[in-house]
């Protein structure tokens, strides 16, 4: 880790006051008269791997040359129609582009897939991860290997946690409204004055609910990180705490309303029971997600810090869950979840790199399918295209297996258990196999030339196909069969059966052929606006 230059004075960082870095001598040593004080310590020297710097470049240089040289001798006479239509070719990235020659599909057919193409994850100490799409010359990618070892600490350096607020950078929020200025000493006190005995009955209400967003979060993990939280609150990071903020709030909205619950609004010496008012019970909501959302602004969610696709995404459940424009919100506020997403590399497997563990392998894959449906579900309703097109990813699904399974400390990740057995995780592997089949017809939906019979039929096929692969636990069945105590289990069972028929009704297409009876008002067919009539359309083929 490369040492940091200090900014601020010497007694201005000592005394943790803020330093306004004049020289040579600042506000605060100069009111205080003690100019003679104020010491800047001077800029750490830089990395002796520097200085050959030049010389590698210099290397490189002659390799991009000695590439196009050889491409040219390969293809002469796209060479030539390269030199023709470029002034000059020494030193252009763009001419090695353009001497390539031939289609895109002359290319691939030519030239076998290489694995260095995935691209690059650089994950960083304090676990901040960094996502960049693939270069097109293998062989210099491998040669900047070592430069790029060298440039990371400036490039990609550990961003230190902002513990004041930044008005610059919370002024161009417009994701989170117009957050409270808050720093992260405000944020504990704010939970400190809440209690863990209050949290304590609130994390239960979602933890222990049926919400299939449960999957992307580790329990074991989140529990062993909130009893590190009251024992050493400032080892917990400011994105996390914002994670936390949000779960609160969502506990309450999704939580029984019962009087056993313990009123957060009140002091921990005056706590009572929380009656079933629905004032209190919103003024409790704004309040958590307000500092979840100020707490989102000071962590600063472009640095791709841990936690961050969680904490959004648990923010923005709240927002769908309580608002009654939920829809249209929801779809702006998860467009900026999936670009924090591909920033961070979710959309490529793990398996493509090699640092990635297989806890975090798997708890990434968890987390991006579940972003994935989320994401069709809300393009779905609201008539808009995806996010996520499905040939932009290539992430594998989750295995089947309980928290329990899995570690950060493990090894190596468990085979995957049966289909007959049970998990909480079923539902959600279950329920991706006909998502996929859906964004599919999603996206012909929204082509702006009306997809081929063919394209339809494949798609009607694999969601065929899909539901084949439905487990016999979780299929609709007489409610007696399931016994007592499984109403998680009957949601379900009939999610999963009216997602597929929502796929079903989008494949239809016989009405719609040229020459029959709905061709003319083929817009209006393919529109979301009869979303209404297609819900209560699905509702009456199961009863019938």
């Amino acid at each position: 880790r490369r040492a940091r230059a200090q900014l601020s004075c010497t007694p201005c960082r000592a005394g943790k006051l803020k330093c306004n870095r004049e020289h040579p001598v600042c506000d605060q040593c100069a009111k205080r008269g003690k100019p003679e004080a104020c010491h800047y310590v001077p800029p750490p020297p830089k990395n002796k791997q520097t200085h050959n710097m030049r010389g590698r470049i210099r290397n490189l240089e002659n390799l991009v040359v000695t590439l196009i040289n050889q491409n040219a001798q390969r293809r002469p006479s796209d060479a030539a129609q390269s030199m023709q239509s470029a002034p000059s070719v020494e030193g252009s990235l763009n001419d090695v582009t353009t001497s390539e020659g031939g289609s895109p599909k002359d290319v691939a057919e030519e030239e076998p897939p290489n694995v260095d193409s995935f691209g690059q994850l650089r994950i960083s100490h304090s676990g901040t991860e960094n996502y960049a799409g693939p270069g097109h010359w293998s062989t210099i990618l491998k040669e900047f290997e070592e430069v790029k070892k060298t440039l990371d600490d400036d490039d990609w350096a550990d961003e230190e946690q902002q513990d004041e607020w930044d008005y610059l950078s919370a002024r161009s929020s417009v994701t989170f409204g117009l957050p409270r200025p808050v720093n992260k000493t405000s944020l504990i006190q704010e939970l400190q004055s809440i209690g863990k005995e209050v949290i304590d009955r609130l994390l239960p209400l979602w933890l222990n609910s049926a919400d299939p967003l449960l999957f992307i979060i580790h329990q074991p993990t989140f529990i062993k990180d909130y009893n590190q939280f009251w024992s050493d609150p400032s080892s917990s990071s400011v994105m996390w705490i914002a994670m936390l903020f949000s779960i609160m709030a969502l506990g309450i909205i999704v939580g029984p309303r019962n009087p056993g619950m313990t009123d957060p609004n009140k002091s921990r010496g005056s706590q009572g029971p929380l009656e079933d008012d629905s004032d209190n019970l919103v003024r409790a909501v704004n309040r958590f997600q307000q500092l979840a959302s100020s707490a989102m602004v000071l962590a600063d969610i472009a640095k791709a810090q841990p936690y961050t696709l969680e904490t959004l995404m648990i923010y923005s459940e709240c927002d769908f869950l309580r608002r009654d424009d939920h829809h249209t919100k929801a779809w702006l506020l998860n467009g900026v979840v999936v670009r924090v997403a591909l920033r961070m590399g979710y959309h490529r497997d793990p398996s493509n790199f090699s640092g990635v563990s297989p806890f975090h392998a798997e708890m990434r894959r968890r987390i991006f399918n579940t972003l994935y449906m989320l994401d069709t579900k809300i393009a779905f309703v609201i008539g808009l295209p995806t996010s996520i097109r499905t040939f932009d990813n290539d992430v594998k699904p989750p295995r089947n297996l309980y928290d329990t399974d899995i570690s950060p400390e493990m090894k190596e990740l468990p085979e995957s258990r049966p289909d007959t057995e049970l998990t909480p995780a079923l539902y959600n592997i279950t329920k991706l196999r006909i998502t996929r089949s859906l964004s599919e017809a999603v996206e012909l939906t929204q082509r702006v030339v009306p997809p081929k019979r063919s394209d339809i039929k494949e798609v009607y096929k694999r969601l065929e196909e899909a539901h084949q692969l439905v487990p016999e636990v979780l299929r609709i069945r007489p409610l007696e069969e399931y016994g007592e105590d499984s109403a998680v289990l009957i949601l379900g069972c009939f999610n999963i059966e009216l997602l597929y028929q929502k796929a079903r009704i989008m494949t239809i297409f016989r009405a719609c052929w040229p020459g029959s009876q709905l061709n003319r008002v083929w817009w209006y067919m393919s529109s979301f606006n009869t979303y209404d009539f297609l819900l209560a359309a699905m509702v009456l083929c199961l009863e019938l």
